[in-house]
């Protein structure tokens, strides 16, 4: 026969089960249940004040027991391994963007710390992640090749910087005063006028990057936003005052 107890905070019979133990009452369990003891402790913060006074003790106690909590949260580990893989799947495929959210705002709050530490991983574990992103992308190529195409087709204004920047980093024709904000707003603008418009627009560098007899710069001063057939009759051979 399971033993019960009315709560003296719900009043409700409970198995005893449902108490937290506590030495001192006369049947060796706690006054409320557990679910009462949890909203008692949330409104009148008994928790709360009871770790901002006792801060050092605690902290004190953590450290001297860290070792012991390690053991004891690995050997539980061990023991119910399976069970807690199935239950972080289960939750990961269930709440896809409470992850992805909770991921984002920890990178934003501790990414300081997090960077240096992934850059030196990533310095000691070179050969491994090249192989690991080769398997990675033969397994997944299908899937990976849809996803890039959704980011393309939502972030046209993006794709539309790629090969211009790319050139320009290759040729080292950007220089550390740029402003990319300006840069990026004329490729948002060549997006804005096309999707407006019904014809294509593009981003034209005024002096060109690639050219036989010049070589300008990829800044904001360099760049202006005009239609694509005007840009394709100038070609890299013109620019405002050039020599005749």
């Amino acid at each position: 026969m399971v033993e019960t107890k009315a709560c003296t905070f719900c009043n409700e019979v409970k198995p005893l089960t449902e108490f937290y133990r506590r030495t001192r009452s006369c049947d060796g369990h706690a006054w409320h249940c557990k679910k009462c003891s949890r909203i008692i402790k949330n409104e009148r913060g008994y928790d709360a004040a009871y770790r901002i006074k006792h801060s050092e003790k605690l902290r004190a106690q953590q450290i001297a027991n860290r070792g012991k909590y390690a053991a004891t949260q690995r050997a539980y580990y061990e023991k119910n391994k399976e069970r807690i893989k199935a239950q972080v799947a289960k939750y990961r495929a269930e709440n896809p963007e409470k992850i992805r959210a909770s991921l984002a705002a920890t990178w934003i709050k501790r990414g300081h710390i997090y960077k240096p530490r992934a850059a030196k991983w990533r310095a000691r574990n070179k050969d491994y992640l090249r192989i690991y992103q080769a398997t990675h992308y033969e397994t997944n190529k299908e899937s990976m090749k849809r996803r890039i195409a959704e980011w393309k087709k939502a972030n046209p204004e993006k794709v539309a910087q790629w090969d211009p920047r790319r050139r320009a980093a290759a040729k080292q024709a950007t220089p550390r005063w740029a402003i990319s904000f300006f840069m990026d707003e004329a490729y948002s603008l060549s997006q804005l006028r096309t999707k407006m418009l019904g014809y294509p627009w593009h981003v034209d560098h005024i002096v060109p990057l690639q050219s036989p007899i010049v070589c300008g710069l990829h800044c904001e001063q360099n760049m202006q936003v005009i239609p694509g057939a005007v840009n394709c009759r100038k070609h890299n051979n013109q620019w405002p005052d050039m020599p005749a």
